[in-house]
């Protein structure tokens, strides 16, 4: 029955501490749902709409450049602080590029078909230098050729005459078309560029005949440097117009334009799609009571359409003194440091309750006394109990087989003000302490108690 009542007590004991404890933990996952619909709010592909921001001093501000597909109708702009929106006009938005952005534009033109000689220098040569005619002072323009390999007629400059020279050296040589590989090639080239804005243009009639690699790897290229490809396709045969899908398929998914030239005798026009592959700008917020971590949010509303929400967590340096940063934080963040104190006194009330529990459990199953036989033998009976029987039944704690023993013929009991008292049952015998016969009798250390012919000293516990 001790051990019983002991296992009893250790499983309430372990409920005790698992109930706080259990109710900390959901406490304590509630955020990382609020997170997870935070993740899943933003999982788009970032070409499509990004921002990047960062923290500018004298005076302090912060500055968010953001970029949007161009298939994209922005209608409006609202910009949020931790969820409070700001805010925006004209004097803080400015559209791309800000005095310091840049584009880079690799332009490249297959060479591989005999057959595009005459398409090159109608279409595709015109179509260049209108662009270049057009070009502005953040953008800098690259020229290449390929058919089985790349060759870089031009690197990255912002003059746009040496460019115009070098289309006079593009001569169609009529080897295997290697496209996915110089693709790749052209979008690692940009991938190095220092710009904002990394555009590549192409001419090209979509085929491919190289099998080392694949269009899905071009666009996970294209994905990972941030590249949209502007395509521009021309099918020098009617049957070859089913490999125009590539290059309809490179634009569509790096959010670029693709332009079909093959019915037109004129040179495409590639001005306005390539200004508008620039879409975006910059925002200014201003930041002299920001400090610390703050979350930043800017929502594209379009028309007729869900609003675009980019996020970004920026860390505002903090040069304050450390008083005025903890005043600061009680004033603007008082809420929690009054739940912190709240769930402080909350977990001290509920750690003193067990431990009172358990210190007057441990009290009242701590041995207090022992009763020894006076034989030769001299067993020992510890008592712990609050009220133990004596007999020589079965249902007592201290059995005895003597025959003067009665069934129930005595009880101990110890009471609230802690003395000790041992009580006749109305056995047949009677008890006697120190040789003298007693009904009810309070024990000291040393007494000797008879019940029959069994004689017991009391001795206590602990002084």
């Amino acid at each position: 029955m001790q051990v019983s009542y002991k296992n009893q007590r250790r499983c309430r004991d372990k409920y005790e501490m698992w109930s706080p404890l259990k109710f900390l933990l959901y406490l304590g996952l509630l955020p990382l749902f609020f997170k997870s619909g935070i993740l899943l709010a933003e999982e788009f592909d970032k070409r499509q709409a990004s921002m990047v921001c960062n923290e500018v001093q004298k005076p302090r501000q912060i500055k968010c450049d953001y970029r949007y597909d161009p298939k994209i109708s922005v209608q409006q702009m609202r910009g949020f602080i931790d969820a409070k929106e700001i805010q925006l006009d004209s004097k803080v938005i400015t559209a791309f590029p800000s005095p310091e952005e840049k584009s880079a534009v690799l332009i490249m033109i297959d060479v591989s078909d005999n057959r595009r000689a005459e398409t090159i220098k109608v279409k595709v040569i015109p179509s260049v230098k209108k662009i270049l005619d057009h070009r502005k002072v953040h953008q800098s323009f690259g020229l290449a050729v390929f058919d089985s390999e790349v060759k870089i007629l031009t690197p990255f400059i912002s003059d746009p005459e040496p460019l115009k020279n070098s289309l006079s050296d593009i001569k169609v040589v009529g080897l295997a078309t290697e496209l996915y590989k110089s693709l790749l090639t052209g979008i690692d080239t940009l991938k190095k560029q220092d710009a904002q804005r990394k555009i590549l243009i192409i001419f090209s009639d979509g085929k491919a005949e190289d099998t080392s690699f694949s269009l899905a790897e071009v666009l996970g290229a294209a994905k990972d440097a941030g590249v949209s490809v502007l395509s521009v396709g021309h099918a020098e045969r009617g049957s070859d117009a089913a490999y125009l899908q590539n290059l309809q398929k490179l634009a569509s998914d790096t959010f670029g334009f693709y332009i079909d030239s093959s019915g037109d005798n004129q040179a495409p026009d590639l001005f306005k799609p390539l200004q508008r592959l620039e879409a975006g700008g910059r925002v200014v917020i201003s930041a002299e009571d920001l400090f610390g971590d703050h979350q930043i949010q800017l929502a594209l509303d379009q028309s007729g359409k869900e609003s675009i929400t980019l996020t970004q967590r920026i860390s505002m340096s903090d040069s304050r003194p450390m008083q005025a940063r903890i005043t600061a934080n009680f004033i603007s963040h008082w809420y929690f440091w009054m739940l912190g104190f709240v769930m402080m006194c909350f977990l001290g009330y509920f750690a003193y309750h067990i431990y009172r529990k358990r210190r007057i459990n441990s009290d009242q199953h701590k041995p207090y006394a022992a009763l020894v036989e006076l034989d030769l033998k001299g067993t020992r009976h510890l008592l712990s109990r609050s009220a133990t029987r004596l007999g020589r039944g079965r249902i007592n704690d201290l059995k005895f087989t003597n025959d003067t023993v009665s069934t129930n013929h005595a009880e101990i009991h110890r009471q609230r003000d802690g003395s000790v008292l041992i009580t006749d049952l109305s056995s047949s015998n009677g008890i006697l302490v120190n040789n003298v016969k007693v009904a009810a009798s309070i024990l000291y250390s040393g007494d000797v108690i008879e019940i029959g012919e069994v004689r017991l000293r009391y001795e206590k516990l602990g002084g």
